[in-house]
């Protein structure tokens, strides 16, 4: 199931329309076709970061139709700018509402050139946080055996410095008959295991990484894992319910972060601290004692 360029470009037009983009601008995203900073996972694109501008930085790469940006984000009077290696980029349009909290800080901003020195900014994240960013699918042996060692790790967070952790699921969007469907390389069982996994985190934070750890290493199902982490009745019927009829729904707002919000991912796990890709979680600290697996899954 290769996540093609037809694929993500359908994908990425869908989310512009959601985020209220006209179609003109779309048309014009696949058209021109430019590429983030940070394509594959594990390249060193996350490291050294490229000198963009617009509309030099124009043009096609690793299927991508969008620019990535990096630099600090203030305001000027009534306008959000970016000043970068190629100096000063205006934001005319923001698109998602992860832009705007992130004025007065370094960023990655992801956006379409809309001329000279302007772009329509659709999403970004902060450079700094001391925040670990984690990309799996649910069902994904390799991300299942990185969280199985970070939860270990986890587990000594009172007596060791570690960083918080995030959680984000790797899901993709295809055209269906009724709009845009969203979809992940394991199928059906493991968008519904994303959505149990996000209910958990939402309603009881404290058993989401004890339920990880269980589904790390079992195939069985979410009820018997939730009774062995003693899930309130409350979690239980909110699961229920989001299975027995959100699940599109749910998953929606997970696609829309993915696509604007961080470079290009798609690799099962891929790891993010400081804002930026690292190829081994050993490198952040408190987690020296996990290996990051040497294959991922694939959409």
């Amino acid at each position: 199931m290769g996540l093609t360029f037809g694929r993500f470009a359908r994908g990425l037009a869908g989310a512009l329309v959601l985020l209220g983009a006209g179609a003109a601008s779309v048309s014009a995203a696949v058209a021109t076709g430019s590429t983030p900073a940070g394509g594959a996972p594990h390249a060193a694109a996350a490291r050294t970061e490229p000198c963009l501008t617009c509309p030099d930085s124009l043009r096609v790469e690793d299927g991508t139709p969008n620019v990535s940006f990096y630099g600090t984000l203030s305001r000027d009077g009534g306008k959000v700018v970016l000043d970068g290696c190629a100096g000063r980029l205006t934001l005319e349009d923001v698109m998602s509402e992860s832009v705007t909290p992130l004025v007065g800080r370094k960023a990655w901003v992801n956006g379409l050139c809309t001329g000279k020195g302007r772009i329509a900014a659709m999403g970004g994240h902060a450079l700094g946080d001391s925040v670990v960013d984690v990309f799996v699918m649910s069902l994904c042996p390799f991300g299942r055996a990185l969280e199985r060692q970070m939860a270990a790790d986890l587990a000594h967070a009172d007596s060791l410095p570690i960083p918080a952790v995030r959680v984000h699921w790797i899901v993709y969007a295809e055209d269906g008959p009724q709009g845009q469907v969203y979809g992940s390389r394991h199928g059906e069982k493991e968008l519904l295991e994303d959505v149990v996994q996000m209910t958990i985190r939402e309603m009881e934070p404290d058993k989401f990484w004890p339920y990880l750890a269980l589904r790390s290493t079992s195939d069985t199902t979410w009820t018997a894992l939730a009774s062995r982490v003693g899930l309130g009745w409350r979690t239980l019927t909110e699961v229920q319910k989001r299975l027995a009829g959100y699940v599109q729904s749910r998953i929606k707002p997970e696609y829309l972060a993915l696509s604007l919000d961080w470079p290009h991912v798609d690799g099962s796990p891929t790891i993010f601290w400081l804002g930026r890709e690292v190829p081994d979680i050993a490198k952040v600290p408190g987690f020296g004692r996990a290996q990051m697996p040497k294959e991922q899954c694939k959409n």
